[in-house]
């Protein structure tokens, strides 16, 4: 409280306040509106979240619907090879997006860096007396390459898969990926 005789200066203005009370009125003005700008400012960042969970959500989804119905035809024994084809496309882009490994560490003046804060941790569970701060991030960096050598060799069994087929327990035994077209004979 400013004491009697001394001016008060409004912030921001550099004009002085005739008195203490409308000056008071005028600071919780500026800090209403600073705080109603950070409020919306916070909303519009918990949408914007809330919409890319959704969207992640949806392609999920999709992913898991479209790999179920995959394997279905497949152990129905229904275009074994084709499904298997399209598996086999898919499975690599998966691989690659959610276990670059090799872009989480590096060599720096002959000491290997691990890059912790875009590594993220790879789905697993935990039981519950291990936490994630009880993994190194050498721990996290090996998890990460175990499983994309797993992408690997699954991707190896597709290929093998697409190669052989089904045989005996296909429905569709002698499944033709490639027609050959027979020409006219003259």
């Amino acid at each position: 409280m400013p004491s009697p005789g001394m001016a008060t200066v409004v912030a921001g203005t550099g004009k002085a306040a005739p008195s203490s009370t409308p000056t008071k009125m005028i600071l919780s003005e500026n800090l209403n509106s600073t705080t109603n700008e950070q409020h919306l400012q916070q909303q519009k960042q918990s949408f914007a979240l809330f919409v890319s969970s959704l969207l992640m959500y949806a392609v999920y989804t999709a992913v898991l619907v479209g790999l179920t119905i995959g394997f279905t035809i497949v152990a129905a024994g229904l275009k074994p090879r084709l499904i298997v084809l399209v598996l086999m496309l898919m499975n690599p882009g998966y691989v690659f997006y959610e276990h670059p490994f090799f872009r989480f560490v590096w060599q720096k003046n002959g000491e290997w860096v691990y890059d912790e804060e875009n590594m993220p941790f790879p789905n697993v569970t935990l039981s519950t007396d291990v936490g994630l701060g009880n993994f190194e991030p050498e721990q996290i960096y090996d998890l990460h390459q175990c499983y994309f050598s797993l992408g690997l060799f699954t991707l190896e069994a597709l290929l093998l898969l697409a190669q052989h087929g089904l045989s005996k327990i296909a429905a569709q035994k002698d499944e033709v990926l490639i027609p050959v077209v027979a020409r006219n004979q003259d």
